[in-house]
């Protein structure tokens, strides 16, 4: 953790709000540069860490630089060593219009980032509002900017919120409960 944002320029004492995965249009990421950019006038030490590439990215770098935002948001690119990146995060923020059930979330969640997700596609079904993760609506950057203020303001719950989310990721995502549900699907099909 502390390495990986000495070589970013990040300081120990800043609130990291990450992101990771594909930067298109459907992820939504306008609305959460939109929240850090208003962030940057409050009392957290915000920075904003995105982690992957794609093609919105020229757009949402002209908008950083716009808004005079490059000391608070970081592009990392795409990059493979997703364990190495996660730790690095204060709390994850997946602010897509459009999703099926998220990988990165539950990569976010297995590791005790705590998550702020939008209510959209299976989200709402893995994230439990104020229990293992918070929920906002798609399509707006003042909400995703008040739960960040929120979560960074109240360490108690961030990290039971974060230890909630490993819980829920061991009880329901395990292996052996997968390799049920698929043993389960076969069997229906021959009966």
């Amino acid at each position: 953790r502390r390495e990986k944002r000495r070589s970013l320029g990040i300081d120990i004492g800043d609130f990291v709000v990450g992101y990771l995965g594909r930067l298109s249009e459907e992820k939504g990421l306008y609305y959460l540069i939109k929240a850090i950019i208003e962030l940057r006038y409050s009392r957290l030490p915000i920075k904003l860490l995105i982690v992957g590439d794609g093609p919105e990215r020229p757009i949402l770098e002209k908008m950083v630089k716009e808004n005079g935002a490059e000391t608070n948001v970081f592009f990392a690119g795409f990059q493979t060593d997703i364990e190495n990146w996660l730790p690095v995060f204060d709390v994850f923020v997946l602010p897509s219009l459009t999703e099926g059930t998220p990988m990165a979330l539950l990569e976010a969640m297995a590791m005790g980032v705590p998550v702020i997700a939008t209510a959209v596609g299976g989200v709402p079904e893995l994230v439990k509002d104020g229990v293992n993760g918070l929920l906002v609506p798609p399509r707006s950057s003042q909400e995703i900017k008040e739960k960040i203020e929120f979560i960074g303001h109240n360490a108690p719950i961030r990290l039971k919120i974060a230890q909630n989310a490993i819980d829920t990721i061991n009880s329901k995502y395990n292996i052996y409960n997968w390799c049920k549900e698929i043993e389960d699907e076969y069997f229906s099909l021959f009966h």
